[in-house]
């Protein structure tokens, strides 16, 4: 009952070896183009050329293949023209006589209002009712015309085990008409995780140290899949902080195939039980459920690299691109030697009499000084980051510790908080970190994304 369809059939009683060796990514592409194999968008050499995809990722010239995505997930940016684009052919089509209702999405879309909402007001109990009937405001004509909204930021989703990553608007609009996107068969990079995260290290510091590994590799166009026992160990939502900074690290996708802790993020998002099963099901038919501590279901990878999880330390990145990361010990040394450095990613190039310059400004009645470092913004914000409980409530716990040390934030530092969603809102006032949070200015501004 589950599996009804010949092509699905044919592919797991046929190729069950050739399946064994594929990356988990491929699988999932593989399964797509031959549940919507129609010879016509896709044909069943599409469906060879994935399959064969261990001898043909290193075809010259590459090989391309049609994909047609499940979903399509907007943000407000490029998202808003794609609907108004949607609103213009059904207004052309009713002028030429014919039913406006036939111009709708093939597949499921969604869009996100989140990415150009500004913090205009902080460090008050109602800034995140201000800042949202400013925006309301602001942008009437846009809330009036839509009327949707989900999550957004598309490659953390490759996090729960699905495939999925950034397009232009066209690109976008087209899939949702209906058609397939093409792109060249990828090199799957697998990147495997060992060992375990010391006690003070956060999701965002092994993202920091993933990052400038890849980057230095070089994985553009590629697709990296996550494996090795250290994946095992990883929550739903460090898994999503490693695949949401699949830009920065510049691979296609970061992708991390569905195991059982996926599918117990599941029930704990309140998914029927029923479902669930029918997921694990399908999946563990086709070969796409992962077990990350059996090393013989490993595939083969078109280049292998590894991570020690317990290399891992403390980090932060910068002074302007988020994949040169720099350890926690070192970052006064580091931040000092770029102020010198030649200009360029690590460096702004200052004479040496300038490196101890000292401005002086008068906020609220009284008079500052900045020097070279000085924080001016401290926001608390991402879709993902920011709906992680452990990145989270570390922070509460914190700015607890900050304040019974009787420490505080200057009153010029813009500061701001804008957890990931409402549940985050609400196990933040659960456990008690809320007040510590606005006491050093951390005032809830928005939900999501807000800048």
């Amino acid at each position: 009952v589950l599996i009804s369809n010949p092509f699905i059939i044919w592919l797991i009683c046929v190729f069950n070896s050739i399946l064994d060796q594929l990356p988990y990514s491929m699988r999932i592409l593989l399964e797509s183009a031959v549940r919507n194999c129609d010879n016509f968008t896709i044909k069943e050499a599409d469906v060879q050329n994935i399959l064969n995809w261990k001898e043909n990722q290193d075809v010259e010239g590459g090989i391309e293949i049609p994909f047609k995505p499940a979903r399509v997930i907007l943000q407000d940016l490029t998202g808003v023209p794609a609907v108004v684009d949607f609103a213009v052919m059904r207004d052309k089509v009713k002028e030429l006589g014919g039913d406006p209702k036939k111009i709708n999405p093939r597949c499921p879309a969604d869009l996100v209002i989140d990415h150009s909402i500004q913090v205009d007001f902080v460090r008050s109990a109602d800034a995140l009712e201000k800042n949202q009937d400013l925006e309301f405001e602001r942008n009437h004509e846009r809330f009036t015309f839509l009327k949707v909204g989900t999550d957004s930021h598309t490659t953390m989703i490759n996090g729960l085990g699905i495939v999925g990553w950034g397009v232009g608007g066209i690109e976008a609009e087209a899939v949702m008409l209906g058609q397939s996107i093409t792109m060249l068969l990828p090199k799957v990079v697998g990147y495997k995780l060992y060992g375990e995260l010391n006690e003070y290290a956060t999701s965002t510091d092994l993202v920091l140290t993933i990052t400038k590994h890849l980057r230095q590799l070089g994985v553009v166009g590629k697709f990296v899949e996550f494996y090795g026992p250290g994946v095992a160990a990883l929550s739903l939502a460090d898994r999503a902080t490693i695949a949401n900074m699949c830009p920065e690290y510049g691979a296609t996708v970061g992708h991390f195939p569905v195991d059982s802790n996926s599918l117990d993020y599941l029930r704990q998002t309140n998914r029927s039980e029923e479902q669930i099963q029918v997921i694990e099901s399908y999946l563990r038919a086709t070969k796409q459920l992962r077990n990350y501590t059996q090393e013989s279901t490993d595939p083969v990878f078109s280049q292998t690299v590894g991570l020690d999880l317990s290399t891992v330390v403390s980090s932060v990145s910068g002074p302007k691109r988020p994949n040169d990361r720099v350890s926690v010990v070192d970052m006064k040394r580091d931040f000092a030697e770029c102020l010198s450095n030649k200009i360029g990613f690590k460096g702004f190039g200052l004479k040496p009499e300038k490196l101890n310059a000292v401005g002086k400004f008068m906020f609220d009645g009284k008079q500052y000084e900045l020097r070279h470092g000085s924080v001016v913004i401290a926001a608390i914000t991402s879709c993902t980051n920011t709906s992680n409980p452990s990145v989270m409530l570390g922070a509460g716990m914190l700015a607890k510790n900050a304040v019974a040390a009787g420490l505080s934030v200057a009153p010029y530092i813009k500061t701001s908080l804008s957890p990931g969603s409402g549940v985050v809102t609400y196990y933040l006032n659960e456990s008690g970190v809320i007040p510590p949070l606005e006491k050093l200015g951390f005032d809830i501004v928005g939900t999501y994304l807000y800048s």
